[in-house]
């Protein structure tokens, strides 16, 4: 009875580890996906050995979220849309919806102070942000 445990734990460790390489070259994500089609030397104990990130990038999402909040303070100061023209412009141009906005804007609430003491001209958000039309 001992030695039928041995072999069937070492039975279960070897299955264990089968569904793990076959789950590591069936999960998504761009590295994995590249991988699998362009490289060809063996990457599965590389696959394996890394534990995948989940979710979004929590820097490029708070990046995000300060432009959406400076387009926000530059259509308030510097055009003469009314509030719910600003809100329908963001979400175009964000592609987020308008329930979404006020929320990000109401947790961005020291940052909209911050501009309503900084920025003063379209040179600061041309500077902050070059890569978009102010």
């Amino acid at each position: 009875m001992v030695a039928f445990f041995i072999v069937s734990n070492f039975f279960c460790q070897i299955f264990i580890i089968e569904v793990k390489l076959h789950i590591s070259f069936t999960m998504r994500g761009s590295r994995t996906l590249y991988d699998n089609i362009f490289v060809t030397t063996d990457t599965a104990t590389d696959v394996v050995a890394e534990k995948p990130r989940k979710g979004r990038n929590p820097e490029l999402a708070n990046t995000k979220n300060r432009c959406l909040v400076h387009r926000y303070y530059y259509y308030g100061k510097f055009s003469n849309k009314r509030y719910p023209d600003i809100i329908k412009d963001l979400s175009r141009e964000f592609w987020l919806t308008p329930s979404t906005i006020p929320r990000i804007l109401d947790e961005y609430y020291t940052e909209l102070q911050y501009l309503k003491t900084v920025a003063t001209s379209k040179d600061f958000f041309k500077k902050e942000w070059p890569h978009l039309v102010w």
